[in-house]
């Protein structure tokens, strides 16, 4: 289980580090941070680019850094450990790091883009 958590861990990082490298250049229903709100302009589009990628590759390392104890302790015996657990962990790690992306992009633009994706006006 160790092992599938830190690859899934590496995705992340991999995934976040090709986006912040490469972002899409264009708005595009096939590759990048795509949501109605990132897609309304090209302003909005570029910072969700950044912005979620970022995230992403923050979120692989901490997914990477958090397996290394269940990596370690990998050759133990998992009588105690029920076999649901063993396929829920997993996919909780790829579920709740996925949201927490998607929530706090979905934030930053709310708070800096208007309806109409424009950048808004700060005083």
């Amino acid at each position: 289980m160790g092992l599938i958590i830190l690859l899934i861990g590496l995705v992340f990082t991999i995934i976040g580090h090709i986006f912040l490298k490469r972002p899409p250049k264009k708005i595009n229903p096939h590759y990048g941070y795509r949501s109605s709100r990132s897609m309304k302009s090209q302003a909005s589009w570029d910072k969700a680019q950044g912005f979620s990628a970022n995230i992403t590759r923050n979120a692989g390392l901490l997914i990477m850094a958090l397996s290394i104890p269940a990596w370690l302790t990998s050759g133990m015996e998992l009588k105690y450990v029920p076999v649901e657990w063993v396929v829920a962990i997993p996919i909780l790690i790829t579920v709740i790091p996925t949201a927490v992306i998607l929530i706090q992009t979905e934030n930053y633009l709310k708070k800096n883009f208007d309806d109409k994706g424009e950048p808004k006006q700060t005083n």
